[in-house]
């Protein structure tokens, strides 16, 4: 469970940052909570998990981990439409979370 502390630590960064665009902004807090996790969610959990079994330091896997993911995750997304697969966000979080599953179980 170590391996996994950055990404609470991401998620706690950017409630922070909801929390301070919600008091600096007219819009919502949960407008921006839901950003925030729509960030984590899409682009930095995927990419930390494809990175996790890297020798790479905790902030490196996030950072490059969110490069490969913004890369992946359309391209299979493209793909999937491609041969007229529906795609519906419950479809999409599935298949985000089938990416981030297969890659913490593969050695």
């Amino acid at each position: 469970m170590k391996e996994l502390k950055p990404l609470g630590i991401t998620a706690g960064i950017l409630a922070v940052f909801a929390v301070a665009g919600s008091l600096f902004t007219q819009t919502s807090f949960w407008s921006f909570l839901t950003l925030g996790f729509a960030i984590w969610f899409y682009i930095v959990l995927p990419g930390y998990m494809i990175l996790m079994h890297t020798s790479l330091a905790s902030f490196q896997k996030i950072i490059i981990g969110s490069a490969i993911s913004t890369a992946i995750v359309p391209v299979i997304l493209y793909g999937m439409d491609i041969i007229n697969i529906p795609l519906s966000r419950v479809f999409i979080a599935i298949v985000i979370l089938i990416i981030s599953v297969i890659s913490y179980f593969k050695k």
